[in-house]
């Protein structure tokens, strides 16, 4: 998905509003899979600590 809105980006560059709306919609899925992925590590160490603890 990433990659097809980085193409779309530069198809539309020329299109200053439709680059800023897809250029904010990239930022915006990067934080969601940023946060998913540190959620994930959280996780996976809270149950590492909880294991040696046991």
């Amino acid at each position: 998905m990433v990659a097809g809105a980085y193409r779309a980006l530069d198809e539309r560059a020329s299109d200053v509003k439709v680059a800023t709306v897809l250029a904010q919609g990239i930022a915006a899925l990067n934080g969601v899979y940023t946060g998913i992925d540190m959620a994930s590590i959280q996780l996976y160490t809270s149950s590492l600590v909880k294991r040696r603890s046991s």
